[in-house]
């Protein structure tokens, strides 16, 4: 049906690497760009890091480190994806294609307001909407598109159990850190979002009605947007709320 699929990669390693058999992959990834929740991760699940044979073969971009620990029986990769709505889509087609079936995305997004969500509160999104160059392509034409029910519901139930401070709320998109308005944040904070982000979210969410996949994310803020940029953000709190989203993740895993 496309020019380029995913499958594709499967015809190219052994003309110059591994066999596709050696390229495997578990039904379940956490994808996460923080080296706290990485360590967090490192304790829960006995991380040891792995050679991700499929960077090296594929035609857009890839994985930049990877992973692979146990969560009781069940295998997990952990991978540091590549950061945008485009290159996730590109990277998570891949992996399905491969067999994953349970995708994990921890990392942070930009709070609208902290009186909406403020310093180490967990965002659970509960939809993602607004304008983003790739899920459009997935049939999201709406710009508008709901949690995948099960893992939302798993994740809103580890996060209790925990005691975690979160809150579930809509994601909204901006894939232009710079050109973010006043009017913009007032509209996303109006149609019920806690933050925003560059569109991954929204991406995940859309994969998962296309594919049949079971999606979970889990958001902290490191920007309040109404305040500007301050560094100060990512603190020891921030930090601390890195081990709370890998623990609710693993414990998450646990439940399926």
């Amino acid at each position: 049906m496309y020019l380029i699929e995913p499958e594709d990669i499967k015809k190219n390693p052994a003309l110059h690497g591994p066999p596709v058999e050696g390229m495997r992959v578990p039904e379940t990834v956490i994808l996460t760009f923080n080296r706290a929740i990485v360590e967090q991760l490192a304790v829960l699940c006995g991380l040891r890091e792995a050679k991700w044979f499929h960077a090296d073969h594929v035609p857009y971009c890839s994985a930049s480190a990877c992973w692979d620990g146990m969560v009781g029986d069940r295998e997990v990769y952990v991978f540091i994806p590549p950061v945008g709505a485009s290159p996730m889509a590109a990277f998570c087609e891949e992996l399905i294609s491969f067999g994953v079936r349970r995708i994990f995305l921890l990392c942070a997004s930009w709070s609208v307001g902290d009186d909406i969500l403020g310093q180490g509160q967990i965002h659970l999104p509960s939809f993602a909407i607004g304008p983003d160059g790739t899920s459009c392509h997935y049939g999201n034409v709406g710009y508008s598109v709901e949690a995948e029910p099960l893992m939302f519901a798993a994740l809103a139930d580890s996060l209790a159990e925990s005691g975690a401070d979160w809150k579930e709320g809509g994601v909204g998109c901006c894939e232009a850190i710079y050109r973010i308005t006043p009017e913009m944040v007032d509209s996303y904070r109006e149609q019920g979002c806690l933050s925003m982000e560059n569109g991954e979210v929204a991406v995940l969410y859309t994969l998962a009605k296309v594919f049949g996949i079971q999606v979970g994310v889990l958001l902290q803020p490191y920007i309040d947007l109404t305040q500007g940029f301050d560094i100060t953000y990512m603190g020891r709190k921030y930090h601390d709320t890195c081990r709370v989203q890998a623990f609710a993740a693993v414990d998450t895993i646990g439940k399926f």
